[in-house]
């Protein structure tokens, strides 16, 4: 059995593009990183603590911010943007008010970037306005420099973002239970929930549609269907959530 390894992506060779149910509306946006980064909101971060990611899709000219307060109690505190973490790219250390710091990547790839308080600190910080811009993404969300903008994906919030050509399109799907996922045909026709309670009793199985849903060694999630050209859609992800970052490929 041959996998064909593809991160974030399907086969280049592959060039169907898939067509929703205008309630799941598709749009180009900024790198996953971008993402990631703009979804944090407002953060306490310990003494010593950070909040970030590793290894997120990432494009040149993609500037990362955020800005730093005292938590009540904290007289002062070291705080510092790390690439990867424990390589401060800005720092400072503050006693009142705010400190912002920032980070414009220089190539197309990927990144790990940290906001750190750094052991040392007299106390909590609260992180906030994490702002990542890209100059290749203008007001709209529309791509304006495909000779260096990488392929995006779609915004709608589905996990598998960035498979232009995957047979199914798969969502996070919360209830009282927990995460699980709603997986739809390329088309927008629903295929199979999947609650919390549902992988908790994993593997799954729904015949109506061919898809399988599994646990994967170490932690985390397979979800496989049928691909278009005869092989096997197969994609891993950690959690139920979109922005996570994943894995997908095809299998003879």
């Amino acid at each position: 059995m041959k996998n064909k390894l593809v991160r974030y992506g399907l086969s280049t060779s592959i060039i169907l593009i898939l067509i929703v149910a205008s309630y799941h509306v598709m749009a180009q946006t900024a790198s996953v990183a971008c993402e990631r980064w703009n979804s944090f909101g407002t953060v306490t971060i310990p003494d010593p603590g950070s909040v970030g990611f590793t290894g997120l899709g990432v494009d040149a000219g993609d500037s990362f911010s955020v800005t730093f307060s005292l938590a009540t109690g904290t007289s002062s505190a070291t705080v510092s943007l790390d690439i990867p973490n424990g390589n401060p790219v800005a720092q400072r250390t503050f006693t009142s008010g705010t400190v912002t710091l920032s980070y414009t990547n220089t190539s197309n790839g990927t990144l790990s970037i940290a906001a750190v308080n750094s052991a040392g600190s007299n106390g909590d910080v609260v992180a906030s306005n994490f702002i990542c811009t890209s100059p290749s993404i203008d007001g709209s969300g529309n791509n304006t420099n495909n000779a260096t903008h990488v392929e995006r994906g779609f915004t709608d919030g589905r996990i598998n973002h960035r498979d232009a050509a995957a047979p199914i399109v798969i969502y996070s799907y919360v209830d009282t239970s927990g995460r699980g996922f709603d997986i739809y045909h390329a088309d927008g026709r629903f295929a199979y929930r999947a609650t919390a309670d549902d992988l908790a009793n994993a593997p799954l199985y729904d015949s109506a549609n061919d898809i399988r849903i599994s646990t994967v060694a170490g932690g985390g999630y397979q979800i496989t269907a049928p691909q278009y050209n005869g092989k096997t859609y197969v994609m891993q992800v950690d959690a139920p959530f979109a922005h996570i970052g994943y894995t997908s490929y095809e299998q003879d």
